[in-house]
């Protein structure tokens, strides 16, 4: 369940099982008091040999509801497991995410910033490095180390 959590079935099959133990407590619950109710001094159909029998019954039932118990109780840890570890899962998952998000968000501003038509003949506050000869390879290089930097830091933090 810890290595393979994304099991389609899984977490069907372990309703099927808290229902099934559910219903088998109920059960047995019935049942050792209608065999407490069998075993009254005032029944004078019920020898003394069958008291005998019928005491082990209930200790044999209070035992098996014990049991039950304890496996629902386990059904629960482990469905909490298993919802723990597919959290964990999606955790890592909008971690990366997130990632990937923050080093294209600058980059896409730059890139959206020089995508604009800018005539440099036309005033002086438009960019100049549009005209020069090695603009297009800086604004590559100026991406790329960003890119690389903030992976670096991330990697320096053991976010990656």
């Amino acid at each position: 369940m810890v290595s393979k959590p994304k099991q389609a079935d899984l977490l069907d099959r372990l309703h099927e099982s808290r229902r099934e133990l559910v219903f088998l407590r109920r059960s047995l619950w019935t049942q050792r008091d209608a065999i407490a109710a069998l075993m009254r001094e005032d029944q004078k159909l019920i020898g003394k040999n069958t008291r005998y029998y019928l005491r082990d019954c209930v200790d044999h039932a209070a035992h098996i509801l014990d049991m039950v118990e304890s496996y629902r109780d386990m059904s629960v840890a482990v469905m909490e497991l298993l919802m723990s570890t597919q959290n964990r899962q999606l955790n890592e998952a909008m971690r990366m995410l997130t990632m990937i998000a923050t080093i294209f968000i600058p980059l896409s501003f730059i890139v959206g910033i020089y995508g604009m038509n800018f005539d440099t003949g036309a005033s002086r506050w438009n960019m100049p490095e549009l005209g020069w000869e090695f603009g297009y390879p800086m604004i590559l290089l100026l991406l790329l180390t960003i890119g690389v930097g903030m992976l670096a830091v991330f990697k320096r933090k053991g976010w990656f």
